[in-house]
């Protein structure tokens, strides 16, 4: 069984800017409040190929996120791939909604592990994540209007 969690947001900004945003994975815990450290382990000019740890931390517990990037269409998608003890693919889309301004979603398929309980420990991370993750692209919207002097934050 597969967890399945999509936010979105709009950003007042353009796709090429909010891109700069989103491969700048380093930069990333700016706004992805439960990102406390993200550690490259291997870095592509193509971005592809990129491999990175993420020490995550959601309430008491820590977990550290093997990932790699498996796909990108550069100013569009990048596709990662969770190696660490939760499994899936992750998605970052990038979308032009009016002049000015851009659709962010974030998609998270994860898997995970029967010893830890499953479909029970799926159907409570995803009312968990869901919450995390909105309030996540909600800081990274907010952090793009203060730093390109753009939108109203809301």
């Amino acid at each position: 069984m597969t967890l399945r969690i999509v936010s979105g947001v709009e950003i007042a900004t353009t796709k090429e800017v909010l891109w700069r945003y989103l491969i700048n994975f380093e930069d990333q815990p700016r706004w992805m409040k439960d990102a406390i450290e993200i550690r490259i382990k291997k870095r592509s000019d193509e971005i592809v190929g990129t491999t990175f740890e993420t020490l995550t931390k959601v309430g008491p517990l820590k977990t550290i996120d093997v990932m790699q990037v498996v796909s990108v269409v550069e100013n569009r998608m990048i596709e990662i791939e969770h190696q660490g003890l939760i499994g899936g693919r992750g998605f970052f889309e990038v979308h032009d909604f009016t002049p000015g301004n851009s659709l962010f979603y974030w998609i998270e398929e994860l898997t995970f592990p029967w010893y830890l309980g499953g479909a029970v420990t799926e159907q409570l991370a995803g009312i968990v994540l869901r919450q995390i993750f909105q309030r996540d692209l909600n800081n990274l919207r907010d952090l793009v209007h203060a730093e390109q002097g753009t939108g109203n934050n809301k």
